[in-house]
Parts: C-alpha cells; structure tokens; sequence
C-alpha cells in the first residue's frame, strides 16, 4: 500500500510538468495531458474504496468471532447485507477470472 500510495502522489506531482524523452540525439519536452491527473485520482479513488471494503469485512468478520456478545451495531441484518455484498463481489470476480 505504501508503493500505490507513493506512486500516485509522484504522479499527481509529476503530471503538472511537462515529459521530457531522448529522441534523435536530443531531449524534446512533451506537454502531459490534463487528463492523466485525473486518470491517477479515479485510480487512488479505486483503490481506497477497495482498501475500505476489505478493511470492514475484516473488521465485521473479527468482531463476530472474537467477542461472544455481539455490539449494538452489527445486527443480523447489517450482516446478512454484508455478507450478500460480498459474495456478490466474489462471484463477479470468478466470472472475470474465467474469461480471463
């Protein structure tokens, strides 16, 4: 996490400067497009949404077995919701591995 962290944040400062590649004998300056900053954000988006999903499911899944007596929050039915969510994820990404 600390690779995708700092690579994005390299990006995003990088992005604002002009790319500059060794061509015929020379250095010619490239100007980046404005929408590779945002290519780099929905990317960091992604990632941390991620990051949070594995992070709650792992949260729900300890609580449930490391406490006997459940707290307020996780009722049956947060669980069950989780839970179909998921697997609804998991199945998705067998079906993409698959194809792949």
């Amino acid at each position: 996490m600390g690779f995708l962290t700092g690579a994005a944040s390299n990006g995003m400062k990088i992005a604002r400067k002009t790319f500059k590649r060794w061509l015929m004998e020379k250095y010619h300056a490239f100007p980046t497009p404005i929408r590779i900053l945002l290519y780099l954000l929905v990317a960091s988006a992604t990632v941390g949404a991620l990051v949070r999903a594995d992070s709650t499911i792992l949260a729900v899944a300890a609580v449930r077995t490391l406490f006997s007596q459940r707290p307020w929050w996780l009722t049956d039915g947060l669980f069950a919701d989780l839970t179909t969510t998921f697997n609804a994820v998991v199945t998705r990404w067998l079906c993409l591995a698959r194809r792949s």
